[in-house]
């Protein structure tokens, strides 16, 4: 293929980016623009429409046809349809283009209209809407992802027939059409991004047209006069007034800087230069632009804008540096060497000022004066853009801008530019009004260009300056450059969006401040140090190696033609990196360049009362507002500098905050919503102007307040304020000041209330790190630190719903019990703890069932209520978690009586619940819910129609983005099936469907919701045989379950998040096959979707030998995060809050942030050459590459369909089961369990439903002969690996009907698992403890009720003592406790094990071998599971004992927990072990015939196999009456099974490679 488009990048991957913005923009403004926009009158919108518009111009109507094609590709942008007064159409369309894909937008439009392509389509039909170009043999792909827009050329007719489904479907379509739909697309989409800014910008004005300050003209451009004043007409000037002027232009440039990092207004407007200037949208030759408004440039524009102002300052400061030194010296050859730095760093400012001047000028003249040279880069690797046209044509009719663009053209030296500077000052002297029709931008920008030709000129005249060499005085131009390159790549990896996008965001109170600092913060994380002193730092080392020159020089040790450069210039980027973060000694913690506003003086708040009060400089805009705000205090003010006496402005500014807070507590006392905003007024105008006066509590409390103003408005703008001036708070608060506990305890809830909105996981872990850094501030008899130990509790509650982790949840109850315990009756704030501990009480009764965990939490729950008043903000909340307390004991019990309770209190709830509360949907469609119960006891229709109303207003009311939605859907399209089912009505059916998928569409809902929806729409489309729609749903939902089980969690809470999805795999398999799908494809859902839990701990244990060989510091990454990642937990949950609790959540924090690395560390290696595959799914190649040794059959058990996946080494196949059902496979497992199983039968009914298909298809139709047994690998899904398929057949005297006479049988849990387990090399048999063989007879087991006794273990044991010499193999017998037996493990070569084991049907990672330590220190599963014995991985592990191979937990078959896949997964090659119970005296027999194949044969693959195989097959053909069992006879461990007379061989399996 070979991709078509205009120009990098494509117009697929514009549109992408633009889809990205609009998201991200929306979730955070979405709330402010739809009120302000619903807030416009009809003038107020059509401004906004216009000012994104080029020229202003807009389709009236649909069908206007004024703009051109307009009509016909975007005939909704308009302004009668969108600007109308009464019009929701534009939030409409925001909210379908950011709440659906762009191939869902592609598909459908909003409001049920045509989608993206048929409104193309139809233009084209009627309106002969064609593409200029015919794109011939050109298709483009519209499928999410990546690929979304991708064009193709096909060479071959040939090669599209694999298109031919995709095309088919309307996914792959004629180039020519597909540009049509993705110009559609973009324009609509930046439109919309763009307006975003407009409705915001116009909302400002609204809100602020009294008082809004006018900044100076003098802070966005030095008008043109003053500028040539300054630094006078070009002219021969002497020494000093050189030295003058440089120190003059210095002072400006500084200045500048210091107003861009005080004055958002500056830097806003500096970066909109850089943004709209930008080569992206400047026309090429054909007037094609690249159709981009995206928000990725905004952060590069930040950079730029402070970047070249430090830059600009710092060369000013070096050249007056260089001129003091020359004019200090009469050394004439110091003087040379001095002089030609001194031109070459002329020089390359002449190229700095003109590249700022080009950008003033595209942005203030407009872009229409030049244009883009496709595929062409300038020096510095930007596209190149040049002058259109011939400028002579402008010499008579524009001067003006004849004079501007020669400026510009590239040719233009220093010296041609001084004829242009000084004929565009002639023409202003003469001609003033020329001169205001200049933007100010573009004056500021010549009078920096005419500042640096002047210079030029002077000097050149006064000093006789050399020419400009690229070999000589190349200190600072070197550096310079080499700087330019860091920095360069720095300048894509930065991101302030956050703060700056839109531009206009930087406007707000604080966010230009904190956008700086985060700039400032990101430059010393990856740079080593701040912006400014790498600058000040590279004019001190130019200075140093001048000196150094000269030294040399003087000395006559050298001929100075070329001088070496100093030594921190040949540097490679790291090491420069490295000496700056080692260079400790600063003069100040401000550099001379800094980009920042200074944080205020931190040590002078502190100073002695009797200091004398300084004055402090206030920006212009503060001291307008200063008189008025400091009137009753009776302060003055100067204004020349502007100098105000600290104290005094400290005063106000606490008076101030103490009204706003006084303001804030009536808000929450009675509710009156104008408190709350005239409180959040007043800190905003003292952040505004307090500067470094301004105490970390006051920006806490602003976020405070700006938290409960979301509470009431749901505005995640207001929230998202909140978080950012809570972060400047709590980084301002050093250990041991007395506000640094409220200042992280604002941080820690405001991030908890906005994960609420948003669902992110780093919301909910930065809130617990805040959390538990305000409890740990707080000492222990103070009374805020119940309440900041309820927030914490609260905070670890959400991430255990969102993670499901034990230790958050068992946290969660630990700091919200302790709030309440700690709390007096009567406190304001002991209803706000009880419903917190109400809610971890809940959950825990969810996770372990406790009815006393229930019982309590709705006590709590229902006490939270009573404590709060009846106009409490709060209540509303606090009701709706009683009726949910309430409602789930409803559940339990089937109590009418708290079933109507709960009603009550959630309807209470919703009549309380403010209009716009961000809580008022949950609440809603919790009615729902508790209504359709009582629908189901009493029969009422009037309770589930209100049902279904309530919970369609939920959905309503929540928004699209909120990670609640998916519940609401999910809530309304169970309602609507129920209804369904009494009326019938087609509408509830197809609305019910819709609800669920638009459920599983919601991706900031949490996964396994979205999971359990998705596996619920798909079973009713499945019904329907809408075998596509219900295949598609399944694979996305598969998927998404690894998801469900983070790195970070334990074992064992990965299980339980998997348990609800049992059989979800293998429906999916067989739903894919259904709707036509390959087999592979089937089968690679198949293996994502079962085991997740092992595959997890194979991705981290497997082999990295190649990564190391070739990327070794990634491996080693790999591997040290993989060893925190694969640890338990080194600390036990503690019982109460205190230094073990800080420790305990320190580890789950480090644990956290090793699996964020970890997942960006796997991206990063799948980056490397070769390594794109690095921990991927399988593909089909390497599932056939499994099968060299021997087929795989996969056996898929499903209520769609069963099949076996045949695998073969040159081809996978799939071969239907028609004779194999569920419901009896769960009547053979039902029966297995309860001990009344008859295996005869059985194993004749597997045989012919099962083995005798798969083995005929494989070509193993006879008996084996002789010795060559065919090697077969089963993977039974589901209950089926419960059952003995390598025992399948009828096994009457001669027959041959069976799986053992045809083929040698092993088990794997997966593919992923064999060859895991094939990657690790063989224990070398020439190690020193290599030959280790670790027996292990438990005779006689003690706490045992029956059974206790197996006098053949000892046997068994000894037989194999006797066998070691002949197997090279030194017997090991140890104590037989847990401890010991693991001592020996990782050295052993073989481990054997005969007595008792027993399986866990509760949690099988508990199932356990019984040693004699068996009842207080058990060695289980999960111990197995957690050791890692890879590295020098022993070769057998023969497990003698009953069920060490049974998985009975119904809820986990699908992850094969048991005791032979924890040895498997700690690294052991092969695995002999058991399905169920078996016979003491035959395990011998069993035993014996292995090892003997073992000795005879060598320790092989196959050998183990092999001779496994001969034993079953002996012990089956010679009979046997023993029957005591080897099993611990516990409830556990189920009652004997009958018709087992001569089946004793039956248990025993193979699992291993």
């Amino acid at each position: 293929m070979s991709s078509t488009g205009l120009s990098e990048p494509s117009i697929g991957a514009v549109v992408r980016e633009l889809h990205s913005d609009l998201i991200r923009k929306h979730r955070k403004h979405g709330a402010s623009v739809d009120a302000f926009w619903r807030s416009f009158d009809k003038s107020q919108r059509v401004r906004c429409m216009k000012a994104g518009a080029a020229d202003g111009l807009v389709l009236k109507y649909p069908t206007d046809c004024s703009l051109g094609v307009v009509c016909n590709v975007l005939p909704e942008w308009n302004l009668r349809d969108i600007a109308d007064a009464d019009s929701s159409a534009l939030l409409d369309i925001l909210k379908f283009r950011t709440s659906h894909t762009l191939f869902e937008q592609y598909s459908m439009g909003f409001n049920h209209g045509p989608g993206d392509h048929k409104v193309i389509e139809d233009s084209m039909r009627t309106k002969d809407l064609r593409h200029t170009d015919g794109f011939e043999d050109c298709w483009t792909l519209f499928l999410d992802g990546e690929h979304y827009g991708s064009s193709f050329e096909v060479l071959e007719k040939e090669s599209l027939a694999g298109f031919s489904l995709l095309i088919e479907r309307g996914a792959c379509i004629p180039q020519s059409i597909g540009e049509l739909v993705l110009q559609r697309q973009s324009y609509l989409l930046q439109g919309l991004v763009i307006i975003i800014d407009d409705i915001l910008e116009e909302g400002a004005k609204a809100g602020k047209k009294e008082q809004t300050i006018q900044p100076s003209t003098n802070n966005l451009g030095t008008p043109l006069a003053t500028t040539i004043g300054a630094c006078e007409t070009p002219r021969k000037l002497p020494l000093p007034k050189l030295v003058v002027m440089a120190e003059d232009q210095r002072a400006k440039l500084q200045e500048k800087l210091e107003l861009q990092s005080t004055e958002p207004t500056a830097l806003a407007n500096n970066v909109r230069i850089y943004f709209f200037g930008r080569p992206e949208l400047v026309p090429d030759e054909k007037g094609h632009i690249i159709p981009v408004h995206t928000d990725r440039y905004i952060s590069a524009a930040v950079f730029e804008a402070v970047h070249n102002a430090v830059r600009a300052s710092a060369i000013w400061h070096y050249i007056s540096r260089l001129l003091a030194v020359l004019q200090s010296t009469s050394n004439k050859a110091y003087q040379s060497i001095l002089l030609q730095e001194l031109c070459n760093v002329c020089h390359l400012e002449y190229g700095r000022a003109r590249a700022h001047f080009k950008h003033q000028v595209r942005t203030g003249l407009g872009l229409q004066r030049f244009k883009r040279v496709p595929n062409i880069d300038n020096e510095a690797g930007s596209t190149r853009v040049v002058i259109k046209g011939n400028p002579e044509d402008l010499a008579r009719t524009d001067p003006q801008l004849y004079y501007i663009l020669r400026l510009c053209e590239p040719e233009a030296t220093a010296a041609e530019a001084v004829d242009w500077v000084v004929k565009l000052d002639d023409l202003h002297n003469s001609h003033p009004s020329e001169c205001e029709r200049l933007a100010k931008g573009v004056l500021e920008g010549f009078g920096d260009l005419a500042a640096i030709v002047s210079f030029i000129y002077a000097s050149s005249e006064t000093l006789s300056m050399p020419s400009p060499s690229r070999n000589e005085g190349q200190m600072f131009v070197a550096g310079s450059q080499d700087l330019d390159v860091e920095l360069g790549e720095l300048k894509k990896k930065i991101d302030v969006l956050d703060f700056a996008a839109p531009i206009d965001n930087l406007l707000a109170p604080g966010v230009a401040r904190a956008a700086l600092k985060a700039l400032d913060d990101f430059v010393i994380e990856n740079a080593g140090s701040k912006l400014g002193f790498i600058y000040q730092d590279l004019i001190a080392d130019c200075l140093l190696a001048l000196e150094h020159q000269n030294e040399l020089a003087t000395a006559n040790l050298a001929k100075i033609k070329a001088p070496v450069l100093p030594v921190v210039f040949q540097e490679q980027t790291e090491a420069r990196v490295k000496r700056r973060r080692d260079k400790k000694t600063r003069p100040s913690d401000t550099s001379i360049f800094e980009i920042a506003p200074h944080p205020g003086t931190k040590t002078a708040e502190l100073v002695e009362e009797e200091a004398p009060s300084r004055p402090f400089d206030v920006v212009p805009s503060t001291a307008l507002a200063l008189p008025i705000l400091l009137a009753t205090s009776g302060a003055s003010i100067s204004t020349s500098p502007v100098g105000i006496n600290s104290e005094d402005m400290a005063i106000q500014l606490r008076r101030m905050a103490n009204q706003a807070a006084s303001l804030s507590h009536n808000y929450q006392q009675a509710s009156r919503f104008e408190d709350l905003q005239d409180a959040i007024a007043i800190m905003e105008r003292v952040v505004d102007i307090g500067g470094g006066s301004v105490r970390p509590y006051m920006l806490s409390n602003l976020g405070t307040m700006l938290t409960l103003r979301f509470e009431r408005t749901s505005s995640i703008y207001d929230l998202d304020r909140a978080v950012h001036f809570c972060g400047m708070a709590a980084d301002a608060t050093p250990r041991g000041d007395p506000d640094r506990a409220l200042c992280w305890n604002s941080l820690g809830s405001a991030l908890h209330k906005r994960f609420g909105q948003t669902g992110s996981i780093n919301d909910v872990n930065r809130a617990i790190d805040a959390g538990g850094m305000a409890v740990d501030a707080v000492s222990q008899d103070d009374p805020s630190r119940a309440g900041y130990s309820s927030n914490l509790g609260s905070a670890f509650s959400s991430r255990f719903d969102l993670t499901g982790s034990t230790d958050d949840l068992n946290l969660a109850i630990l700091f919200t019990g302790k709030a309440v315990e700690d709390t007096p009756q009567g406190d304001p704030d002991l209803a706000g703890f009880l419903n917190s501990l109400g809610i971890a009480l809940h959950a825990r009764f969810g996770l372990a069932g406790s009815m006393d965990d229930l019982a309590r939490a709705v006590d709590v729950a229902g006490l939270a209520v009573n404590a709060t008043p009846q106009d409490h903000p709060s209540r509303a909340i606090y009701l709706n978690n009683f009726g949910n307390r309430l409602y789930a004991r409803f559940e339990k019990t089937g109590s009418t009586n708290d079933l109507d309770r709960a009603i009550s209190a959630t309807k209470m709830a919703f009549d309380l619940a403010a209009e716009n509360s961000p809580y008022r949907a949950a609440i809603a469609t919790n009615l729902g819910v508790r209504l359709t119960a009582r629908f189901k006891q009493a029969g009422l229709m009037d309770d589930l129609n209100r049902a279904v109303e309530i919970t369609t207003t939920a959905v309503e009311l929540m928004p699209r983005d909120h990670p609640g939605r998916a519940a609401c859907l999910g809530n309304l399209g169970s309602v609507l099936i129920d209804r369904f089912v009494q009326v019938e009505s087609t509408d509830d059916f197809q609305h019910f469907l819709s609800s669920f998928e638009e459920a599983w569409s919601c991706h900031f809902s949490p996964p396994s919701l979205r999971i359990q929806l998705a596996r619920r729409a798909a079973g009713v489309l499945a019904s329907l045989q809408r075998w596509d729609e219900s295949s598609n749903l399944l694979q996305q939902a598969v998927e998404l379950l690894p998801k469900l089980s983070s790195r970070s969690l334990t074992n064992t809470d990965k299980q339980r998040s998997l348990a609800e999805f049992a059989g979800l795999a293998s429906d999916a398999a067989a739903t894919a096959l259904n709707a036509g799908k390959e087999a592979s494809h089937a089968l690679q859902l198949l293996e994502l979707g079962r085991g997740i839990v092992a595959g997890l701990l194979m991705d981290m244990r497997g082999d990295v030998s190649g990564l190391k060989q070739k990327h070794p510091s990634l491996a080693e990454q790999f591997t040290a995060l993989r060893d925190e990642l694969d640890s338990p937990m080194g600390l036990p949950t503690p019982a109460s809050p205190g230094h073990e609790t800080s420790l305990w959540r320190l580890q789950l924090s480090r644990r956290q942030e090793a699996d964020r690395k970890f997942s960006e560390l796997i991206t990063n290696i799948r980056a490397q050459p070769g390594f794109d595959c690095f921990l991927r799914q399988l593909d089909p190649d390497e599932l056939m590459a499994a099968a060299n040794l021997g087929p795989i059959s996969v056996v898929n058990l499903s209520e769609h369909r069963c099949d076996a996946f045949l695998v073969e080494r040159d081809r996978i196949r799939v071969l239907e089961l028609p004779l194999l059902q569920i419901e009896e496979v769960r009547k053979w497992v039902k029966h297995r369990v309860t001990g009344s199983l008859h295996v005869a039968p059985l194993l004749r009914r597997l045989w012919d439903t099962i083995a005798h298909p798969i083995l005929d298809a494989l070509g193993f139709r006879d008996q084996v002969s002789d010795e060559n047994w065919p090697h077969v690998w089963w993977i039974p899904t589901g209950l089926l690996s419960q059952l003995p398929l390598h025992a399948a057949g009828r096994h009457a005297l001669h027959s041959t009907e069976t799986v053992l006479d045809r083929v040698m049988s092993s088990y794997a849990p997966s593919i992923k698992s064999l060859l895991h387990g094939r990657r690790h090399p063989v224990q070398n048999s020439n190690g020193p403890s290599s030959g280790d063989a670790l027996l292990v007879a438990m005779r006689e087991t003690p706490g045992l009720p029956e059974n206790k006794v197996l006098p053949f273990a000892a046997d068994e044991v000894a037989m194999l003592k006797t066998l070691c010499p002949s197997l090279q193999l030194r017997p090991i017998i140890p104590v037989l406790r847990k401890s010991n037996v693991l001592q020996h493990l990782p050295t052993c070569k073989i481990f054997h094990f005969a007595g008792h084991g027993q399986s866990d049907l509760a949690e099988p990672s508990r199932s356990r071998l019984l040693l004699e330590d068996w009842e207080t220190n058990p060695l289980t599963a999960g111990d197995i599971r957690e050791h890692r014995f890879q590295e020098n991985a022993p070769f057998l592990g023969y497990l003698s004992a009953c069920s060490t191979a049974a998985n009975e937990a119904a809820q986990l078959v699908d992850e094969g927990i048991h005791l032979v896949s924890a040895f498997q997964l700690a690294g052991f090659r092969h695995l002999v072990g058991t399905l169920w119970e078996v016979s003491d005296k035959h395990c011998v027999d069993v035993a014996r015939v292995l090892y003997e194949t073992l000795r005879d044969e060598g320790m092989t693959d196959a050998a183990v196999c092999r001779g496994l195989h001969r034993a079953i097959r002996s012990l089956r053909d010679g009979g046997c009456k023993n029957r005591d069992a080897r099993g611990a006879t516990l409830m556990l461990s189920g009652a004997p099974m009958r018709g087992m007379a001569d089946l004793y061989w039956v248990p025993y399996i193979h699992v291993g490679v």
